[in-house]
């Protein structure tokens, strides 16, 4: 007899978010350095509509001015990012690149939860960066990121149901990935760390 685990969903879910949070905030590095990079003079290659909008910074009220930035913004679409993130790969400087190639080869940032401020940890990341990456400190904060995580993970009880193939139901001990992540779930909102 074939047996089915059912993972507790609300535990996966919380758990398959982390990779989500980890790519959102490296793309949003990459258009900060990115940014960065063309309003400091440096020419990158982007569609127009990019470029538009990572040669200036405009505001809510620029967009309610002038109809023509929503309709350019309107125009951006997904083969504009990811098209520019694969030409970054190969640009002189050395932070785009780096992380143009890691989220095209799916090489994200690791994340860490914590309950406690995180500004030790912060610290000494910082450090580690410019170390590993030989960059600047004040540079490494494009190589990582640190905010709130919304986690809520539900806990249905101290069992793990089975499904089997007959159709009928088992239950056994709380996988230890519960177990771990226990403590975690007391609150909604945890600090993370990517890096």
């Amino acid at each position: 007899m074939k047996v089915f685990a059912r993972p507790q969903a609300d535990v996966l879910a919380g758990l398959s978010h982390k990779t989500s949070v980890s790519a959102e905030r490296m793309l949003v590095n990459i258009i900060r350095r990115a940014q960065y990079l063309f309003l400091s003079g440096e020419k990158l290659p982007a569609s127009e509509p990019l470029k538009l909008f990572l040669k200036n910074r405009y505001t809510i009220d620029d967009f309610q001015e002038k109809r023509s930035l929503l309709q350019a913004f309107g125009r951006l679409d997904d083969h504009d990012i990811w098209g520019a993130i694969k030409l970054w790969r190969s640009c002189r400087d050395f932070i785009l690149s780096q992380l143009c190639e890691m989220i095209v080869t799916r090489d994200l940032f690791q994340i860490q939860l914590s309950v406690e401020p995180i500004k030790k940890i912060k610290s000494k990341s910082q450090v580690g960066i410019a170390k590993k990456y030989n960059v600047l400190r004040g540079d490494t904060s494009y190589l990582f990121s640190q905010g709130w995580y919304p986690m809520k993970i539900c806990f249905r009880g101290s069992n793990h149901q089975r499904a089997h193939r007959s159709g009928t139901w088992s239950t056994s001990h709380t996988p230890p990935i519960c177990r771990a992540l226990r403590p975690l779930a007391k609150s909604s909102k945890k600090l993370f760390m990517l890096a």
